[in-house]
């Protein structure tokens, strides 16, 4: 492995030790992550259920379907979402494989997320693609009717890079009336830019 290749992320063990249909509770950065591997691949998840906070890999799998041992939520671990109640979600942390060996980031200090859910619609891919554009670490989550942005606090969009991906001109804040349903964080909209910052965050 080449210098810094893998930095923020925490070697959880080898894939070859690692069964399809199997569950598996690790410990990250001092986080509780759980690990399923089922014939589609292997994941990473929070590992405690979102309802109750009991470990997850406690849980039963059937195929990709995960339910939590206390009260029955199920989650299809193909994709965190929710199944029973179709609301909830699991958070999903990135994961490599080189070689035989699994790594997972799990380390959230200073990764507060924020961005617009917007709906799927070609706006809302323009807006999306355009905050990816000009952000690091973001992640587009395509849900088929909306997409929600996930990026490191503060996320910016600026009027520029949404012109270039909608190739006309724009009015930020109409285009976010239309488009955007919700989104995480605080914003504060000005003529040139949008931009998202945590809660704590300065505006």
């Amino acid at each position: 492995m080449l210098f810094g290749v893998n930095v923020g992320y925490s070697l959880v063990g080898k894939l070859s030790e690692f069964w399809i249909g199997e569950t598996r509770g690790v410990r990250v950065e001092n986080t509780n992550v759980l690990m399923v591997r089922t014939r589609e691949g292997l994941f990473a998840y929070q590992g405690e259920c979102p309802h109750k906070g009991v470990a997850l890999c406690e849980g039963r799998l059937n195929g990709d379907l995960l339910t939590c041992s206390a009260h029955g939520w199920e989650f299809n671990v193909a994709n965190g979402r929710g199944v029973n109640p179709r609301n909830a979600e699991l958070k999903k942390f990135p994961l490599k494989i080189e070689g035989d060996e699994i790594w997972i980031d799990a380390d959230e200090k200073g990764k507060a997320s924020v961005g617009p859910t917007l709906i799927a619609n070609a706006a809302g891919h323009a807006i999306a693609s355009a905050i990816a554009e000009q952000n690091s670490d973001v992640e587009v989550l395509d849900r088929g009717s909306y997409l929600r942005v996930e990026a490191p606090s503060p996320c910016r969009l600026s009027r520029y890079f949404l012109e270039k991906h909608m190739s006309k001109a724009v009015d930020l804040r109409e285009e976010l009336e239309l488009t955007m349903s919700s989104f995480k964080g605080r914003i504060a909209i000005e003529p040139s830019q949008v931009v998202w910052r945590s809660e704590g965050g300065k505006l």
